[in-house]
């Protein structure tokens, strides 16, 4: 139950991320399309993101953000590619299930999103899934105020280890 949950989680991640990535800056949503994706267009759009050699699947090399955190679960039939019918199954699953594009378990795109169940949820925050957090990212939250703070190296993003950093800190001061 908790790996499936996990999977689903996993690609409800992905369906934000894919589908946040292929609007251009500027562009307004499509409110007649909100949420009617199919696993099979959710599919191309992953493959065709990830699949730098285009052969129709996806290496661990290939993949990105929690696509390649969670390689192993995704790759059902253990050949080290995710295929199509591989991510199909995942598609099916989340979109049967009402996820997709601001839908699923919490707010957001894909369900993650400020608010969700723990607010200190880095994953949750990082939007585009790259595994470090922008100013941008942070908008709307308590954390885009304390940014300069929590960016102690000062390249203008938060990894892991300076976000882990302050949420010690700052759970301490509670």
């Amino acid at each position: 139950m908790f790996r499936r949950l996990t999977v689903l989680a996993l690609v409800l991640g992905v369906v934000g991320f894919v589908v946040g990535q292929d609007k251009k800056p500027g562009d307004a949503p499509d409110k007649k399309d909100k949420g009617k994706m199919t696993p099979e267009a959710l599919v191309q759009s992953i493959l065709d993101r990830m699949d730098k050699n285009k052969d129709g699947k996806i290496s661990r090399d290939e993949a990105q953000g929690q696509i390649k955190e969670n390689f192993d679960k995704i790759d059902l039939n253990k050949d080290g590619f995710l295929d199509k019918e591989e991510l199909l199954k995942m598609a099916r699953a989340v979109l049967a299930n009402g996820g997709g594009p601001g839908k699923g378990p919490g707010p957001g795109p894909g369900g993650f999103g400020v608010g969700a169940a723990n607010p200190y949820d880095f994953d949750a925050l990082d939007k585009n899934a790259d595994g470090r957090l922008t100013r941008e990212e942070l908008k709307g939250t308590r954390f885009y105020d304390l940014f300069d703070l929590i960016d102690t190296n000062k390249d203008g993003k938060i990894d892991p280890k300076e976000w882990e950093a302050f949420v010690k800190k700052d759970k301490e001061k509670k």
